[in-house]
């Protein structure tokens, strides 16, 4: 219903309603930045900085709808100081985009085989991840035994309610790892992003490496639903051997943790991105972005960036910079 008189109404009240207009926080994904954490290459003397994520986090958001409601909308949205949505330079969008801080009871973490080691092993250093409720990590890690990503699951993150495996695609399309081989891996979104569940029950059924660590013979894709099945059993062993390691290390022989389970607690389920497009739509592109996790000397994610020269992520978007680095990815699709 139209309302002619609204103009005529006091500014601090035309203001109150745009300010009721604009839309509530949404779930989104916060990726890690920068994607490649590997404190080698800032030297020998590198600081613990170099292995840990640039803070504050924060995640993308969509332009409120009210922007386009007329010129006084969009003035009122674009200052910040009276609007509260926060805005940050984008060389991608080639204008100021829209962020907020990111919400650990509503959003989602992502870690990836870019960085997922060096998060783990620096975890006592980031505050935040005691709050996250919500973590999605590449599908290989989820049967990967690693000490460092189980103790951070177990110990450091105490609120974890879901645990989501992250699968390139939505297709059927995953390839068996050989004998020698590493695993498939993928490049994470460099734009806003979506994380999707996947149906575990859809046709064709999905099917997936679940080798983790044993390299020594050829993998077999099993189907999603085993799959999940196998990385709660994964998980759990490794919570098993890492307890073990660290009763030996302490000199206690006790076997109580051989019955424990740790992570039952957890809901684990099955996602994949969806990246927004220039022309609105969202479509799943790091199937387009596959490539051979061989271990450190075998492959770049990308440009590696000093700390000194890492922007204030509430100033520029720092995603956009993985984004101008896309040919290093050799695509296997």
């Amino acid at each position: 219903m139209a309302f002619p008189k609204f103009g005529s109404l006091p500014p601090e009240i035309r203001e109150e309603v745009w300010q009721f207009c604009l839309p509530a926080d949404e779930p989104e994904v916060c990726a890690m930045w920068p994607v490649y954490l590997h404190a080698k290459y800032e030297g020998i003397e590198s600081s613990p900085e170099a292995s840990l994520p640039s803070r504050p986090f924060v995640v993308d958001t969509g332009f409120p709808s009210l922007m386009h409601v007329c010129r006084e909308a969009r003035a009122f949205v674009q200052n910040s100081h009276r609007s509260r949505v926060r805005f940050r330079a984008s060389s991608v969008a080639g204008c100021p985009v829209p962020f907020r801080h990111f919400r650990p009871d509503i959003d989602t973490m992502y870690w990836g085989s870019e960085n997922i080691e060096e998060l783990c092993s620096m975890a006592s250093e980031i505050p935040e991840l005691c709050k996250v409720k919500s973590l999605a990590i590449e599908l290989q890690w989820g049967f990967r035994h690693n000490h460092h990503v189980i103790s951070t699951l177990i110990d450091i993150m105490s609120e974890l309610k879901t645990v989501s495996i992250v699968l390139p695609d939505s297709s059927d399309s995953n390839w068996p790892r050989q004998v020698g081989e590493g695993h498939e891996a993928f490049k994470q979104p460099a734009r806003r992003c979506k994380l999707r569940l996947i149906d575990q029950e859809q046709e064709p059924v999905i099917h997936v490496d679940t080798t983790g660590d044993d390299w020594a013979t050829p993998s077999e894709l099993v189907p999603l639903p085993l799959a999940l099945h196998q990385c709660r059993e994964a998980l759990e062993r490794s919570a098993r051997t890492s307890r073990e390691d660290n009763a030996r290390s302490a000199g206690i022989t006790s076997q109580s943790h051989r019955d424990q389970r740790w992570l039952d607690h957890l809901m684990i389920n099955a996602q994949t991105f969806s990246e927004y497009q220039k022309d609105g739509t969202w479509r799943e592109i790091c199937g387009q972005r596959r490539f051979i996790d061989n271990g450190r000397g075998r492959f770049m994610m990308g440009r590696y960036i000093p700390t000194a020269e890492r922007p204030d992520p509430e100033l520029v978007r720092v995603n956009d910079l993985d984004a101008e680095f896309e040919q290093i990815y050799v695509g296997l699709s």
